[in-house]
């Protein structure tokens, strides 16, 4: 039940369309949707994002040249300052402040700027979303990134510099920093020596429908997620190169469906095994996941997994690694089958693709949890109180 109770309303301010693919917009919506339980709230996407054009006519000052307190470094910006004009901050705060909005939840790194800006003017309370600890996440990257990998020329040592600085001066100018796990929380307090009483956990969530668990027939093996982004092609990769295969060797030919923006651009090749099916444009994510068992072996990442929470709700049960399930608290062997190696994810799929009592265990566990803890209704009971009056 919706009950605004006079609170100031709220926007979910993001560098990008709410109905983007990805873990980030899924954020945002889940957001939007807790928080329209307490007071109005609404998505707004950053409007000034025409860089090129701006640098003849400012589009919303008119004046020339635009250089807007933006570093350029040999001649080129630094993608996730692309999106910010002061001009454009000024007139977005009045336009805010004049629609009743209180509260402004900044989601994604690009708009670090607009969150020091806009703090600064002392009219709203806002907050820094953190996604994931990204100072962390992408240091850990650009550490493990392979010799001669095609994306080495974006994860470098300067990238990561400037992620922990842009990250690091969202945080300090924030009212308040949310975080998507209690792993996350500690982490955030522990890289950039904010109080903990600054950081409120509120968790990812995904839609729950229907009031019991939904039927499993194990038809496919299953992994989702933008493909694009490079955690999820290298988990992409060990099912392609290991996992598939070492199935196929026992005699195992169900679908290995991998799933997600583009993924047959990015994983396609002459050696994809047989049973291998790769969908870049998935209609529906729920329809791959139901009736399938989802297979997680990532093997970096921050904070927590849509793909899991989307597994639970759909009733497919799950095989991960533990940075798969990370911030999530589940239990093996209750909520998952844990697996690390090739072979492990292997013995554990085969075990879930024909004991229809195991695969009912866990799917039960994962549906109860995913209701009471990872769930709109969840998350609109953890951000209660969250706006100020």
């Amino acid at each position: 039940m919706t009950s605004h109770s006079g609170a100031r309303g709220a926007v979910i301010l993001g560098g990008g369309g709410i109905r983007v693919p990805g873990g980030l917009a899924m954020r945002w919506r889940a957001l939007r949707d807790a928080l329209a339980r307490h007071a109005p709230t609404t998505f707004r996407e950053l409007g000034c994002d025409r860089w090129a054009a701006c640098e003849r006519v400012c589009v919303t000052s008119g004046v020339s040249a635009r250089t807007h307190n933006v570093a350029v470094t040999g001649g080129k910006v630094w993608f996730n300052d692309r999106t910010f004009c002061d001009e454009y901050a000024r007139w977005l705060a009045d336009d805010l402040a004049e629609s009743g909005v209180g509260t402004i939840v900044c989601s994604g790194l690009d708009t670090y700027r607009y969150v020091a800006a806009l703090a600064a003017t002392g009219r709203f309370h806002v907050v820094f979303d953190l996604h994931n600890v990204e100072t962390v996440l992408h240091r850990q990257i650009v550490e493990q990134m392979p010799p001669g990998s095609p994306y080495a020329g974006h994860y470098t040592e300067d990238y990561a510099r400037r992620v922990a600085v842009a990250e690091r001066t969202a945080v300090q100018a924030a009212d308040a920093v949310w975080v998507c796990s209690p792993d996350d929380r500690d982490l955030a307090v522990a890289t950039f020596g904010v109080p903990a009483a600054k950081v409120r956990v509120a968790p990812n969530v995904v839609p729950v429908t229907g009031t019991a668990v939904p039927p499993n027939r194990a038809e496919r093996i299953s992994f989702t997620g933008r493909i694009d982004w490079f955690p999820n092609i290298g988990a992409g990769r060990a099912l392609i190169d290991e996992i598939a295969p070492l199935l196929i060797e026992r005699g195992i030919e169900v679908p290995v469906v991998i799933a997600g923006m583009m993924a047959r651009e990015l994983l396609d090749g002459p050696d994809l095994p047989p049973t291998v099916r790769l969908v870049s444009a998935p209609r529906q994510i729920a329809d791959i996941v139901a009736d399938s068992v989802l297979a997680v072996p990532l093997t970096l990442g921050g904070g927590s997994r849509f793909k899991v929470l989307e597994a639970f709700a759909a009733g497919a049960p799950v095989v991960s690694t533990a940075k798969g399930v990370e911030g999530l608290g589940l239990e093996p062997g209750r909520h998952y089958l844990a697996a690390e190696k090739p072979a492990e994810f292997a013995d554990a799929l085969a075990v879930l693709l024909t004991d229809a009592a195991v695969r009912a265990r866990l799917a039960g566990a994962g549906w109860d949890l995913v209701r009471t803890r990872y769930s709109i209704d969840a998350l609109a009971d953890t951000l209660a109180g969250s706006l100020p009056r």
